[in-house]
């Protein structure tokens, strides 16, 4: 199967690799994922002259082609020596609107983000990709796009679960990044703390502290919702939550104080809750629960019920445990 040029949004890029050019496109598709529609595409096809004909999208907006022949110019990660001339019309409102175009990259720009466009009428223009256009001396001259046959046509199309893992091992990459960093932060209080008990002996500020510790593990678990959604972070905390209770159950009783036994048990409750109501949020609503400000109503409860829940079923478990001493 072959296709011949057309004018609208097609490129030319003469050297380079067949494979090096599919993966700089993909590249550029994972990039500009977001603005692109769900079924985007392009055709890659080679002459026997062994220059590559990438014909794009038509719905391809001008901005998007600009970013398109810069990137093949110059990608990321990938070597080689290219020459990209890129064919479109104007059509956003803008001097070039209307006017057949030849796109290119000069070779004596050093900025890298913009393109250079020639007219039909051998007018050059710097295109930035701030939006800003200004007319420059003449680097080029304007040629129509040649009348070849194009073989071995290959369609490379959006990969949504390829794009579906990737945004997923970001997040779970990020996610782990704030845990370690948390942990790290709660490690370092949790030895300080000891040391002014230790080495002050300042009985009263410590018991402060560890209260105001178990409460600060509790606002984190209760903040990171998105932690709490992937299993290996949720029996972390769970390891986390179980071996604060034991501690501060016992140094609660030791030093006899209310405080700390309420926040005992508020990280512990805490995950209790969350994973059985996650479950229900999920069956009844099809979509997982927020905890920030751009949450819905059921967002909301979902947080009311987590935060005063773990509360309410801490003080009544330590009631309970007194009752039962």
């Amino acid at each position: 199967m072959s296709i011949s040029m057309s004018v609208n949004n097609s490129i030319l890029v003469e050297g380079g690799t067949c494979s090096n050019l599919k993966k700089v496109l993909r590249q550029w598709i994972d990039l500009y994922v977001g603005k692109l529609p769900d079924d985007f595409s392009f055709a890659v096809s080679t002459n026997k002259a062994g220059t590559h004909l990438i014909q794009t999208d038509e719905r391809l907006g001008n901005d998007l082609f600009y970013f398109l022949v810069n990137y093949l110019d110059c990608p990321k990660r990938i070597r080689y020596s290219v020459k990209v001339k890129g064919f479109t019309t104007g059509v956003k409102n803008d001097i070039l609107k209307g006017k057949d175009l030849l796109v290119y990259v000069s070779p004596t720009d050093k900025e890298g983000d913009n393109v250079c466009a020639v007219t039909s009428e051998n007018e050059n223009f710097k295109i930035g990709f701030d939006g800003n256009i200004k007319k420059i001396e003449n680097l080029a001259t304007y040629e129509p796009p040649i009348e070849s046959k194009f073989g071995n046509l290959e369609i490379i199309k959006r990969n949504k679960q390829q794009e579906k893992r990737k945004r997923n091992q970001k997040k779970l990459t990020a996610v782990d990044k704030r845990f370690k960093i948390s942990f790290i932060v709660f490690g370092v209080l949790f030895v300080i703390i000891h040391l002014i008990f230790f080495t002050l002996g300042d009985k009263e500020s410590f018991q402060k502290l560890i209260v105001v510790f178990g409460g600060g593990i509790w606002l984190w678990f209760l903040m990171d919702n998105e932690m709490l959604r992937h299993s290996k972070f949720y029996f972390r905390c769970l390891g986390i939550s179980v071996l604060y209770a034991i501690y501060a159950g016992v140094l609660g009783n030791y030093l006899k104080n209310v405080a700390i036994h309420i926040v005992t048990l508020l990280a512990l409750m805490l995950l209790i809750i969350q994973k059985p109501l996650r479950s229900i949020y999920l069956m009844l609503l099809k979509k997982e629960p927020k905890i920030d400000r751009s949450g819905t109503f059921e967002d909301l409860i979902y947080t009311i019920v987590l935060f005063i829940g773990s509360i309410w079923l801490s003080v009544s478990i330590m009631e309970s445990l007194k009752k039962l001493v």
